[in-house]
This record gives C-alpha cells, sequence and structure tokens, in this order.
C-alpha cells in the first residue's frame, strides 16, 4: 500500500489515452483510480489513526460525506446516472467513493510516519512535469495527440489558445497545477530537490498562465500571498522572478495569444454566465434543499430551471455543472452535503495552520474551485491534500475492516474493468465508421451497451454519427441499414441519455424523413418540456406548423424562440413570415 498509494497520485494525471479510448482523458484516469484505490484496499492492515480527536474528526467528516453521497444517490431524480456518472466527467458514486476511501488509506499511511508526507509530495512534483511541459508545448503549437481545434477559440489576430494538457480543459488543468505549486514549496526543504521543485513551479506557473485561466490566477496570488506570509524573503525573490518571467512572455510575440485573452475577459468581467448560472442554480437547489437532486443530475435537470435570461443571453450553450464546488454540492447533495464539504474545507484550513505549503495549496483551491466545478483529478488532489496534514497518531485496528475493504476492492475492479471495455468498444465504434465499415461499428456499439454500467449512454453519439455515415456512403443498402440503426439510437437516447432536450430534438430529426408530422411534432413539445428556454425547438415546431397552416400556434412558437434568442436573424424572418402570412 505505502508504494501504490504515492503511485496512483503520480500517474493519475498524466494517464489519457488518445486513439485508444472513447473518452480518452476522463475513463483512463477513473480506471487508473479504481484499480489502485482496490490494491491498496486489499494490502491494507485493517487500521486507521483515530486515537487523535483531530483525526477523527476528519475520517468522521469522510464518513458523513459517503453517507451523503450514497443517501443523495438513493433518493436521486435519477439513481443510474448519481451511481456511475455522466458522459463528460463519470464523478458519481463510485468515483466520489473511491476518493473518499484513497483518502482515508493516504491519511492513515501519513500518520503513522509523517515522513510519508514528502513521499506523497515527490510524487505529485514528478506527476506534474509532463502534465505542465505538454500544456506549454500545446501552447506553442506542438501537440502530437490532440486536434489543436479543439482549444483554439477565435480566428486571426483575435485567437487565443487554452491549452488543456491531459485534462481535458485549461481550467481543470489550472486548477491541479495549484496543488503542484504549492507540493513544490513542501519540498523546499529537501536540498536535494530544490532545482527540481523550482523548475516544476515555474514550469506550472507558466502553464496556468498560459491556460488563460481567471479563477485559478486568482487562487495562485491568494496561495503566495498566504506562503509570503511565513516565509517572506525567499518566497518574494522567487515569486518576483516567476512575475518577471511571466510579464516577459506576456509582451513577447509568443504572448499574443494571452493579449488576446485579456481582451476576451474585458468584455465579460463578471465571469460571463456565472451569475446569472449560481442565481438559477441557487433557485434550483430550493427545490431538492434536504438530500438535492442526486450526483450528476445538474445536466439533466437544470436546462428545466434554466432562466430566460441565462437562456437569452447564451443561447446555445449547456450548462454542465453550477461551475462552483459549493453550489455544485448543494444542488447535488442538498443543505447537508454542502455543510459537510464546508467543513472538511475548514478542517484542512485549521489542520494547516503550521503547514505552510498545504494551508496555501488549499486556499488557492479552494478560491480557484469557487469559480470551476470539481472533476475527478481536482477533487482527487484537494482530499490528498486534506490527508497529508493528518495528525501523527498511532493507529486502531477496526473489527471487519479487512473484509469490508476487499469487498469493495471487488467492486471497484469490476466498476474499472467495464468502464475499460465499453470505453475501447466506443472508440472502435467510431474508428469502423471512419472505415466504412457498418457492421463492425454495430458490433462495437453493441459490445459497449453490454458492457456499460448503466447512466448515461452513448446513444445520442451513435445516431449522429450513423447519420453522417448515410449521408455520406453511396451505397444505397449500407444507407437503409444505418438509418434503421441510427433512428433506434435516436429512440434509446430519448430514455437513457442525460441530455433530454438534445436527445428529443435529435429524434425530431430522424423522425422527419419518415412523413409523420404529429411524431415529430411530439419529439419537438418533449424537447420543450425538457428544457423549456432552448429556442430551437420552439423554432423548428413553428416552421412544422407553418407546413400545415396552424398559424396562430406556429406564432406563438416562433414569438418564444425569439424571446430566448433575439440574436439570431433568422429566428426573426420566421416570425415575420408568420405575421405576414396571417395578414394575408
Amino acid at each position: 500500500m505505502r508504494f501504490v498509494l504515492p503511485l496512483v497520485a503520480a500517474v493519475l494525471p498524466v494517464v489519457i489515452a488518445p486513439g485508444m479510448l472513447f473518452y480518452f482523458d476522463v475513463t483512463p484516469k477513473l480506471v487508473f483510480l479504481l484499480i489502485g484505490t482496490a490494491i491498496a484496499l486489499v494490502l491494507w492492515r485493517g487500521d486507521l489513526p483515530v486515537n487523535s480527536r483531530f483525526n477523527r474528526i476528519f475520517y468522521l467528516l469522510l464518513a458523513a460525506e459517503a453517507v451523503s453521497i450514497i443517501v443523495s444517490t438513493l433518493t436521486s431524480t435519477h439513481p443510474a446516472l448519481s451511481l456511475n456518472g455522466g458522459n463528460w466527467r463519470r464523478f458519481g458514486l463510485i468515483s466520489q467513493l473511491a476518493i473518499l476511501m484513497f483518502a482515508a488509506l493516504a491519511a492513515a499511511d501519513c500518520a503513522g510516519d509523517r515522513a510519508r508526507v514528502t513521499v506523497y509530495l515527490k510524487a505529485v512534483v514528478l506527476g506534474a512535469i509532463p502534465v505542465a511541459l505538454y500544456a506549454v508545448l500545446q501552447y506553442f503549437g506542438w501537440d502530437p495527440w490532440l486536434p489543436k481545434q479543439s482549444y483554439h477559440a477565435g480566428e486571426d489576430t483575435w485567437s487565443i489558445v487554452r491549452p488543456p494538457s491531459t485534462m481535458g480543459h485549461a481550467s481543470y488543468l489550472a486548477t491541479y497545477l495549484l496543488f503542484v505549486v504549492f507540493a513544490c514549496l513542501g519540498l523546499w526543504q529537501q536540498r536535494t530537490w530544490r532545482i527540481v521543485t523550482a523548475a516544476v513551479a515555474t514550469l506550472s506557473c507558466a502553464a496556468i498562465v498560459m491556460s488563460g485561466t481567471r479563477a485559478a490566477l486568482v487562487g495562485l496570488a491568494a496561495g503566495i500571498i498566504a506562503a509570503l506570509w511565513t516565509n517572506k524573503r525567499k518566497a518574494m525573490l522567487y515569486v518576483g522572478a516567476v512575475v518577471v518571467l511571466c510579464l516577459a512572455l506576456y509582451w513577447s510575440p509568443a504572448g499574443q495569444g494571452l493579449r488576446n485573452r485579456v481582451t476576451w475577459i474585458s468584455s465579460e468581467p463578471l465571469g460571463g454566465a456565472r451569475p446569472l448560472l449560481w442565481r438559477d442554480s441557487l433557485r434550483m437547489s430550493v427545490h431538492h434543499l434536504a438530500l438535492g437532486y442526486g450526483p450528476e443530475t445538474f445536466i439533466r435537470e437544470f436546462p428545466r430551471q434554466e432562466s430566460i435570461e441565462l437562456a437569452r443571453a447564451y443561447p446555445d450553450f449547456l450548462h454542465e455543472s453550477p461551475h462552483n464546488i459549493f453550489v455544485d454540492a448543494l444542488v447535488s447533495q442538498g443543505a447537508l452535503g454542502l455543510l459537510i464539504l464546508a467543513a472538511l474545507c475548514i478542517w484542512g484550513l485549521l489542520a494547516a495552520r503550521q503547514i505552510p505549503w498545504a494551508r496555501a495549496a488549499l486556499i488557492a483551491a479552494i478560491i480557484a474551485q469557487l469559480f470551476t466545478a470539481f472533476i475527478m483529478p481536482t477533487c482527487f488532489f484537494l482530499f490528498l491534500t486534506l490527508a497529508l496534514v493528518i495528525e501523527r497518531s498511532p493507529a486502531r485496528r477496526l473489527p471487519l475492516a479487512r473484509m469490508a475493504a476487499v469487498c469493495c476492492a471487488v467492486l471497484l475492479t469490476a466498476c474499472a474493468l467495464r468502464l475499460l471495455v465499453a470505453d475501447r468498444a466506443l472508440s472502435s465504434t467510431g474508428a469502423s465508421l471512419d472505415r466504412g465499415d457498418l457492421a463492425g461499428a454495430i458490433r462495437s456499439h453493441q459490445t459497449a451497451m453490454k458492457w456499460a454500467l448503466p447512466g448515461s449512454s452513448s446513444d445520442l453519439y451513435y445516431s449522429r454519427r450513423l447519420a453522417d455515415f448515410v449521408r455520406t456512403t453511396p451505397d444505397f443498402r449500407l444507407k437503409s441499414q444505418g438509418l434503421r440503426e441510427a433512428l433506434n439510437a435516436a429512440l434509446n437516447a430519448t430514455h437513457a441519455s442525460e441530455e433530454m432536450a438534445n436527445a428529443w430534438y435529435n429524434l425530431a430529426a430522424f423522425l422527419s424523413i419518415t412523413n409523420s408530422p404529429p411524431d415529430v411534432e411530439r419529439s419537438l413539445r418533449e424537447a420543450i418540456a425538457a428544457a423549456p428556454n432552448w429556442y430551437k425547438p420552439h423554432w423548428v415546431l413553428a416552421q412544422l406548423l407553418i407546413s400545415e397552416h396552424r398559424l396562430d400556434d406556429a406564432r406563438h412558437e416562433a414569438e418564444i424562440a425569439v424571446d430566448c434568442n433575439g440574436k439570431a436573424p433568422e429566428l426573426l424572418h420566421t416570425l415575420e413570415n408568420i405575421r405576414a402570412a396571417q395578414r394575408h
């Protein structure tokens, strides 16, 4: 266990599998966490350092967090989705419990021997080297694995680059690197590691700046101030050197992307959609205040609660989370979950009051994640930091703990294997369609469906890929077979997808070629019920009603579409045509 736990901390942020897995930046990390935690559970001796009152509080808070997540999953509006998580981050009950178990084991490891903290810090620092280096290389245009258009935005002289490295998004990368920067501070007393830590901290700070993530930069500044509080002279020299380097990058020709990012930020100084998103999320939470809607249900439930102001301001944006870890806890787990997360953060700050690097890391991460949601790696490193500030204490053997640990290890391993097989099969599905092998794609997708954990599904993606295949293949027989398969997948998506409005809208598109206007209308109205303020189904329904000469109903839907998105000229054109037809 003493080898496995630091290994997981080092490798987890690095591992990605583009070309091998469909969710190449999410699934490998989760699989590695589940299997690593399972191995550590099997090797665990069944004891915990609970003789210290401060430590007992930590383990009681971990247990309370686990109970809160379990109860909110059982009472979830979509229990299967809460159990296994959605497609975009896989942050359901299973992954969250794995993080809590890992934190409990890491704390037990460090409580018996405080020198073990240094081992974890070294693992964190070494693991960050390829991640931060990859981000810097992405910024300068070198990326052999990911398509550059996925993290480039804008055109010509106003384009920006927000490198995601191995984390899927620049914001998550920057949040993770905050832990790395202050882990380097924790290793500064190790003379043999000073050159390494200085280099890694500088590289990480550069990657944070290149990511263009405001929240992480504010968190970094707050963490640096906290660190300067106890070690002003040496820290100020280093901070000054890093600031000079970052300013030199900013004003150099290579800093054009950063200057463009500042221009973009100046156009939305309040954080874009966040103020309205937080307001709507808080209003939403009132309806399930005690236990929440359940983990990972936000993407499915929020479109019903989204205000017209937010929909009008960001008409084509699907909000997958509240972009605030505390609001996310409130919506997912209710008031109790919010209080437990806040208590864990407060406990960590109190425990780290004599540990400058940990206090700075917690302050930086908490501030940054007031503007971003947890993903598995960022949550993992927050709880790992909490575990590393545990007090030194002798361990106490717990009855039946080893038996329970082995049972948990079996379940975690089974989940990891199913995730891996299903994701690999889904990747093979896309590769088969790229080759024009429809039969192979169907077989691969059937395998993916067989092995996938219940919850969200890949049917929405699969139906759209098949639609693209049908449009491009010249073979009439393949067109017919692909269209049938795509229609079935589109229908299945309306039951299993986490994006219900998109699923019904997608089905309406397929049904439009079947010469069945009532079915198309029903699908569009289901899409409207799932996301009342999304303009597209209102607009398409208005056009359908025009063709059926139901002009009053068509005008009503067109007016709603314009109200939800007054920026689109095609919506105004449709409404004007309806009004003109009514006048005649």
